[in-house]
């Protein structure tokens, strides 16, 4: 069973190398769940992006998809990330009660929306259509591997938002928001290790 296979090497690439081998349990470099599907996406890259298409649309178009389909997640996609309406209302609570702060969320969305306003015209589908409600709410929050100070999640989301953006429209619609968590995972490591901030400092 393909499927199968992808779990059992998502979950082994994740807990055994990321997250123990590349730090240990509170000090892996990286987000092992976003490097783990990016290595599944290389591994398997057919079987991971070969998404249904729901019962009504027959040809894959951002035109297809209105605001509702792109909100409550009647459109194709990896699942988990489809219905922003959900991932919103998730996001939100955890907000509320204080278990992450909107500081990353809010500047990796709206650097995301600032440059599809700039350079793109598919505002709703850049901000709907893809990771990027799921990501910036509940990936690019991990506890070890963001920033906690106010300054260092501002430019985290920031960083987050403008890389996702680039990959997205270099590679013609390719989602990029999973590569640019991990791409500011190893810069704020690198940056940690060098000694040359205090990102990782209550505050």
């Amino acid at each position: 069973n393909m499927l199968g296979l992808h779990n059992i090497t998502n979950s082994i690439f994740a807990i055994a190398v990321v997250k123990q081998l590349l730090g240990g349990l509170g000090y892996n470099l990286t987000n092992p769940a976003v490097t783990s599907v990016i290595l599944l996406k290389f591994c398997f890259s057919k079987a991971m992006t070969a998404y249904h298409l729901p019962f009504y649309h027959t040809v894959e178009k951002t035109a297809d998809y209105s605001f509702s389909d792109l909100l409550f997640g009647m459109h194709s996609g990896a699942i988990g990330e489809t219905c922003s309406f959900l991932l919103i209302i998730g996001g939100s609570y955890l907000i509320i009660r204080k278990i992450i702060s909107p500081i990353v969320p809010l500047t990796f969305i709206g650097s995301v929306a600032f440059l599809s306003i700039l350079f793109s015209q598919h505002i709703l589908y850049d901000l709907f259509g893809g990771a990027l409600i799921l990501g910036a709410f509940f990936m690019a929050n991990d506890y070890t591997t963001s920033p906690t100070t106010k300054s260092g999640k501002v430019i985290f989301g920031l960083g987050c938002g403008i890389f996702s953006f680039i990959i997205h429209i270099i590679f013609k619609g390719y989602d990029g928001v999973l590569f640019a968590i991990l791409i500011m995972n190893i810069l704020l490591a690198v940056y940690n290790r060098l000694g040359i901030g205090k990102y990782k400092e209550q505050g």
